[in-house]
């Protein structure tokens, strides 16, 4: 049976008007299509049957930005590159150690997981539910958490093993030493103590004047530094222990709270100091001046830093290998387009 010229273009009309409807609407099943093909992850590259989407990168170069310190709204567009480049090729090579790696891990590694994980936990002194909600603020679940960590154990386990058989000219630890005279230098060392709170409760943007209160009842005296910390502080890992963060040199601590360590002297406390972390009372307790340290207490260090290069040269092989062989593809226009995720809490 024929159609008319005017039946047929009464049905198009008719299927146009009806795809209008559903699209205006919002309400149909071309829209829910539509809705779903939009809010599918970008992805920005692909190694062997793997996806490296933008939001997990995006994760990433959030991360990098903070903790080299910069600002992403100040980098150059070749600062952005090299950054995006960064983030890219370390995802890239993660995916390709995970493939190199055991492929199921066995029960030692998942016990092994949850002990991370309960370490963690404790680390951090959270009250029930809030490792949940963080966990959730991120888009992820305890299970991809304990995943990933039994992940970085398989890699860990794999780069242990990536051990190249010693080189006859390379030199031993006294011989480095020898021609590396400067690692005898001890820079200064600085001892303090501190009272912590976070900056990332979600529903306490700024904690100023709840660490100024603290400040002031040690300034009149009510109660002494490590009570206040006992009682205060977020820092789990030295809250009962008087707040002391024991010794440490410039490079162990951020820029922001060596600044604030660095402008007091030995015995005074600093007033209110806001760093990326969060809120602190610091207390400088003693330094020492910089120093030679004797070859006896810089060898174990070497030869533990010169293995440490023989393994990073192994893995660099290895990795070099991996990707020879991999089929690995970059949209290049996803990646210039790449900028960090915002964080999930304000940043100071």
């Amino acid at each position: 049976m024929m159609i008319r010229p005017s039946a047929r273009l009464l049905l198009w009309l008719c299927i146009a008007t009806g795809l209008a409807v559903d699209v205006i609407s919002n309400q149909g099943p071309v829209s829910k299509v539509l809705r779903e093909w939009s809010q599918r992850p970008k992805v920005v590259a692909i190694v062997n049957q793997t996806r490296i989407t933008e939001t997990s990168l995006a994760e990433r170069l959030r991360e990098r930005i903070w903790r080299r310190g910069e600002d992403w709204s100040r980098l150059s567009d070749s600062e952005r590159h090299a950054a995006r480049a960064a983030v890219l090729n370390d995802r890239i090579d993660e995916v390709l150690l995970v493939a190199a790696s055991p492929a199921a891990p066995d029960a030692a590694n998942l016990h092994s997981a949850l002990d991370e994980l309960h370490h963690f936990q404790l680390m951090l002194g959270w009250e029930a539910g809030r490792f949940e909600r963080a966990l959730r603020s991120q888009g992820g679940t305890e299970s991809d958490f304990i995943q990933s960590i039994r992940q970085q154990l398989q890699r860990g386990t794999w780069l242990h093993e990536c051990k190249m058989p010693g080189d006859e000219n390379e030199p031993d630890a006294d011989a480095w030493i020898a021609s590396h005279p400067g690692v005898r230098d001890v820079p200064n060392r600085y001892h303090a103590a501190h009272i912590f709170l976070s900056g990332f409760e979600k529903d306490k943007a700024d904690r100023a004047e709840e660490m100024a209160a603290v400040a002031n009842d040690l300034n009149t005296g009510k109660e002494t530094f490590a009570a206040l910390a006992a009682r205060h502080s977020e820092d789990e890992r030295t809250k009962h222990r008087g707040g002391d963060l024991g010794w440490f040199t410039v490079s162990r601590m951020p820029a922001d709270f060596m600044a604030a360590v660095q402008s007091l002297r030995p015995g005074l406390t600093s007033g209110v100091v806001r760093t990326r972390l969060g809120w602190h009372l610091i207390r400088l307790i003693e330094t020492t001046g910089a120093a030679k340290a004797p070859d006896e207490n810089i060898l174990p260090e070497v030869a533990a830093l010169l293995d440490q290069v023989r393994r990073q040269a192994a893995v660099t092989r290895s990795l070099a290998a991996l990707r020879e062989h991999a089929r690995i593809h970059i949209d290049d226009m996803a990646l210039v387009k790449l900028a960090p995720a915002p964080f999930p809490f304000a940043e100071p």
